[in-house]
């Protein structure tokens, strides 16, 4: 996002805290979520993590630690219901209301099930926290966090927090913590201004370019395998030979390591769907924008990318467009979904998020990956197919990159792909990769 506007009003002044205020643009998302039945919630809906706890912290500091954390992000201590008009609205609690959950477990695995297990936004904060305390080994701190608090990366940056606050109350110090990033309600109004709304107008534009080929694709999803049900296939492939080689690649044609990997699935997808230009979607930080680095709200969003194959078999030709679209995609990722369902439709392309969505890629780094299961074959990696319970709509690929291995996972409704064609699908992305 280049808008001039945004750099100086997106590090504007406070949001009066007894006023309520709407969704901010990133949190469109998770609230659409949050309204489906429990079962069928996305996993990453919510966030959590255990962290192991110095001998000296005990159950008080526990809850000064959190305090210190809550006082810092406004996001941690809200509720967000619909307003008189139907949209939703949410309001944020002094610290003191301390309207979050606190648990104590002796098993840490009945408390990672008490964390993740659905949260009530509407009258309680989005936030829940346990200590667990074995019989034997160091007792732990648990967080969980809505996604319409934080999203992955906003969670990463709360735990980066939580671990320093941690430390140094074992230490019995006060924590030195940076500033905070800006908070939902200042996001909230600066869309709303006439530099935000510019913004929006520009996003939406470069969605719309690609609204006959969005619409061919979605249309394509839709006739050919109908509703989605609640199953879906989990195809993996793990390559410790391919993480060397992405980046040989990326040397090799001038790209990024992500871009190398968006290209490989571009290709496996243009020769699936038998097209040479597709859309598809990509996961947008957005913390590249002025006071959103070390913000905790939800700022991600979803990035258009389109990919040109000329030929599905190679993938070096098919990085330079790769690079470019995610880079458009970066630009254009910051913008109301809410409206932009509404302009699509408009467009008649059926919508994005109806019965179907764009193919989607992410690539993500790791400190670590699971490790390698499965079978491994003649081929230089590990692959893997099994079946969860679980609505997909699209085929979702996710890569994740480990200092030591690359990863290759698709996600695909049992409707969408057979569990073979899916397993197909990775390998020949990890195969064009090894090439």
């Amino acid at each position: 996002m280049t808008g001039r506007g945004a750099s100086a009003t997106l590090t504007g002044g406070m949001h009066d805290e007894s006023e309520p205020f709407g969704l901010c643009w990133g949190q469109q998302w998770s609230w659409h979520e949050q309204q489906a039945p429990a079962a069928q919630r996305p996993p990453g809906l919510i966030n959590g993590a255990l962290l192991d706890l110095p001998a000296s912290v005990g159950g008080e500091d526990v809850r000064a630690v959190l305090r210190v954390l809550l006082s810092r992000h406004q996001s941690l201590r809200t509720s967000c219901l619909p307003g008189d008009d139907g949209a939703p609205c949410q309001r944020v609690w002094p610290v003191s209301e301390e309207r979050y959950e606190l648990g104590g477990f002796v098993d840490a695995g009945r408390c990672d099930e008490w964390l993740r297990r659905p949260m009530d936004v509407r009258s309680g904060w989005p936030v829940r926290a346990a200590v667990v305390r074995p019989d034997a080994g160091p007792a732990r701190l648990g967080l969980a966090v809505h996604h319409l608090a934080a999203d992955r990366l906003g969670f990463g940056v709360l735990w980066e927090e939580l671990r320093h606050v941690v430390d140094a109350a074992g230490r019995g110090e006060a924590p030195a913590l940076p500033p905070a990033g800006r908070q939902p309600a200042d996001v909230a109004a600066f869309e709303r201004s006439p530099a935000g709304v510019a913004v929006n107008e520009r996003a939406i534009a470069h969605w719309l370019d690609q609204d006959g080929a969005l619409g061919e694709v979605l249309d394509w999803l839709r006739r050919t395998f109908g509703e989605p049900g609640d199953t879906m296939h989990v195809a993996r492939v793990v390559s410790a030979s391919g993480r060397r080689r992405l980046g040989e690649l990326a040397e090799a044609t001038g790209g990024s390591e992500a871009s190398v990997a968006v290209a490989a699935v571009g290709c496996v997808l243009s020769r699936h769907l038998g097209r040479a230009t597709f859309p598809m979607t990509m996961s947008v930080s957005n913390r590249h924008l002025p006071g959103l680095a070390r913000s905790v709200c939800s700022v991600a969003q979803s990035g258009l990318v389109r990919v040109a194959v000329a030929d599905p078999s190679d993938l070096a030709a098919a990085v330079p467009d790769a690079w470019s679209g995610m880079l458009a995609a970066i630009q254009h990722a910051y913008y109301s979904g809410d409206e932009l369902s509404e302009r699509m439709r408009a467009f008649d392309s059926g919508g994005l998020h109806v019965t179907a969505a764009p193919p989607n890629v992410n690539v993500v780094t790791a400190a670590a990956l699971d490790p390698p299961r499965g079978r491994a074959g003649d081929e230089p990696w590990t692959s893997s197919v099994g079946q969860v319970r679980q609505r997909c709509a699209s085929l979702f690929f996710h890569v994740r990159l480990s200092e030591s291995h690359l990863e290759i996972e698709l996600r695909a409704g049992a409707h969408l792909l057979p569990a073979g064609d899916g397993l197909a699908l990775v390998a020949d992305a990890m195969r064009l990769i090894h090439r």
